[in-house]
């Protein structure tokens, strides 16, 4: 009897709620169970794809056009002091010779060095703080903001040498600094806006910016640089510092730094993110803890794995333009081709390592932990086995052109699966983690022009080269064997307050566990 009344009781709850629940479809807003076709999440990824793209954009253009810049060995009648002024310069140049539309400049590979730095000394400077910025004030400001004096900076740069070489440091100085608030601000937003099981392939898609960047930078300003009629190595600081200018006045109206900031957003999409994430965004967010932070072995193995991608990408952007230039010996337009061509097939290669990370994850055949270390340990031994084959073959042409274009596309495997870490690492400090990660990185990776420079500055031999390229190995291939040994893709202890800290952490600090009635357990 009791079962027959509980049954009747149930049949009768069933029908009024059924009848209840279609009142209120009939009534409720369309979007609130489905999401729409376009996500306002890939909005954002696109954001990022764009702040990537953009900043290895103007990188790219200072590493390719100083090879424009300066006058080779076999022209240097055509040298022009750099005290003149602008008028002087054209004017001297053309007298000389008719197939020059701009002037060269006298300046040591260590000089060129220098210039090549400043950009990554001027990142290293505002990484430091732009991460705990990001979280305070948002990453829309800072993202807007770095992306406009960023390309600011790239557009008069031509105008700088004519005052003097230093002055054309400090610009590119200014440059890095701009560009050291945008990505922290990234992974803030990344942190913000993406969901648990879609990280890695909408992170992925954001850091193909950075492949496609540098690949497209480079080829055209390669082209650019040797065409006269376009107006030779300044059109290429017109040009992009110009695009980006427009693109930071997009951003204005696209980003927004957290889903419910975003008027466009359904309230399924809305839902959706916040149920799928570590981190609460409807609260304020604590103070950094940086004491735990840094008393924590993962975080120092995630600093290790950044200083070796770091010097990989950075002596891509910056030095590998002169080795192929003096060593393999290709003309400047063929130059950037070689530089650059590679990453457009990095960009397919990363997509679908993106894919396929996130199908090993949602089938649980790999952890996002394996996933990452896998990824990151491939790349960087693919990438130290190219750089032996270089040096065991003394350079020889065709043998180090291909292993440099395999060596760049195994080098962008390894760094799109690192830079996505300190999110998963701590999505609510994401920013701060990243800021101290790049910090650090940079800070190792800003000398790779400077020591390079010193190496080949009184003999560009294959001599040289080689010791430089060993060097390379040994930072890239250790720092990847340390973060498989020692690192971690899991959320760590310090993410969450102690309130927020899930019952499988608690116990790792020497919490006490809560109990569903809201008392803890002993």
């Amino acid at each position: 009897m009791m079962y027959f009344n509980c049954g009747c009781w149930k049949r009768s709850y069933d029908v009024k709620d059924t009848k209840e629940d279609e009142n209120k479809k009939s009534m409720k807003d369309p979007f609130e169970d489905e999401e729409p076709c376009f996500k306002r999440r890939y909005l954002i990824s696109f954001v990022g794809f764009l702040t990537y793209f953009l900043m290895n954009v103007h990188r790219i253009n200072v590493s390719v056009a100083i090879v424009a810049m300066v006058q080779s060995p076999e022209h240097e009648n055509l040298s022009v002091p750099h005290d003149l002024n602008a008028t002087q310069q054209m004017h001297h140049n053309n007298s000389q010779n008719e197939a020059q539309s701009k002037v060269k400049y006298d300046w040591s590979p260590q000089m060129q060095g220098y210039i090549l730095s400043a950009g990554f000394f001027g990142y290293v400077l505002s990484l430091i703080v732009s991460g705990k910025l990001a979280e305070t004030f948002g990453p829309k400001v800072m993202i807007v903001s770095g992306t406009f004096f960023s390309s600011f900076t790239i557009l008069i740069t031509p105008l700088t040498p004519a005052v003097h070489v230093y002055f054309l440091i400090i610009i590119q100085c200014i440059r890095g600094i701009a560009q050291g608030f945008m990505t922290p601000s990234i992974t803030v937003l990344s942190a913000n806006w993406y969901p648990k099981a879609e990280r890695g392939f909408l992170g992925g898609i954001g850091y193909t910016g950075v492949h496609l960047g540098r690949s497209i930078a480079g080829s055209l300003s390669g082209l650019i640089c040797d065409s006269i009629s376009i107006g030779g190595w300044p059109s290429v600081f017109y040009i992009f510092g110009g695009f980006g200018i427009i693109v930071s006045f997009i951003e204005i109206f696209i980003v927004h730094g957290m889903p419910k900031d975003d008027p466009r957003i359904s309230r399924a999409e809305l839902k959706y993110i916040l149920a799928n994430q570590e981190n609460v965004l409807t609260r304020k967010r604590p103070p950094v803890p940086w004491k735990k932070i840094f008393t924590s072995v993962p975080t120092y193995a995630l600093l290790f794995a950044f200083c070796g991608q770091f010097w990989a990408g950075i002596y891509l952007i910056s030095s590998h333009s002169i080795f192929v230039a003096d060593i393999l010996k290709y003309p400047i337009a063929q130059n950037g081709l070689i530089v650059t061509m590679p990453y457009i097939i990095a960009l397919v290669i990363v997509l679908g390592v993106s894919y396929l990370s996130s199908w090993l994850n949602k089938k649980k055949y790999l952890s996002v932990n394996k996933v990452r270390k896998l990824w990151n340990f491939l790349g960087s031994l693919g990438f130290s086995i190219c750089l032996i084959v270089i040096v065991t073959t003394k350079c020889e042409k065709i043998i180090g052109t291909v292993c440099s274009l395999l060596g760049i596309i195994l080098s962008c495997v390894s760094c799109s699966a690192t830079m996505i870490v300190p999110v998963d690492m701590s999505p609510t400090f994401a920013g701060s983690l990243m800021g101290v990660a790049t910090a650090v990185a940079s800070f190792v990776g800003f000398s790779v022009p400077i020591v390079c420079g010193a190496l080949i500055n009184e003999e560009q031999s294959v001599q040289q080269w080689t010791i430089f390229f060993i060097i390379c190995i040994a930072i890239v291939l250790s720092s990847s064997i340390f973060f498989v040994l020692f690192g971690s893709a899991e959320v760590q202890s310090y993410n969450y307050s102690n309130k927020d800290l899930p019952e499988s952490l608690r116990k790792e600090v020497n919490l006490p566990l809560e109990r569903k009635d809201g008392l803890e357990k002993e």
